[in-house]
C-alpha cells in the first residue's frame, strides 16, 4: 500500500529546525558581543562608560528576548 506524505507538515518541521538553528547562532553572537562589550567597558575611559553601559543593557535585553524564543 502507498503512504501519504504530508508535504506541508514536512516543510513546516524543516522550517522550524532551520529557524531554531539560526536563533541559536544568533544567541551565540549576542553572547560574544556582550562579553566583548563588558571587556571594553572595563578598559574604557570614564567619559565612555555611560555609552558602553547603554550598549551592554541593550545587548542584554536583546539576548534575553532571543533566549525566551528558544
Amino acid at each position: 500500500m502507498g503512504q501519504v506524505i504530508h508535504f506541508r507538515e514536512l516543510h513546516q518541521a524543516r522550517r522550524r529546525r532551520s529557524e531554531r538553528a539560526n536563533l541559536e547562532q544568533c544567541v551565540e553572537l549576542l553572547e560574544w558581543n556582550l562579553k566583548r562589550s563588558l571587556d571594553r567597558y572595563f578598559t574604557s575611559p570614564p567619559e565612555e562608560k555611560s555609552l558602553r553601559a547603554t550598549q551592554i543593557r541593550k545587548l542584554s535585553e536583546i539576548l534575553e528576548y532571543a533566549l525566551r524564543l528558544l
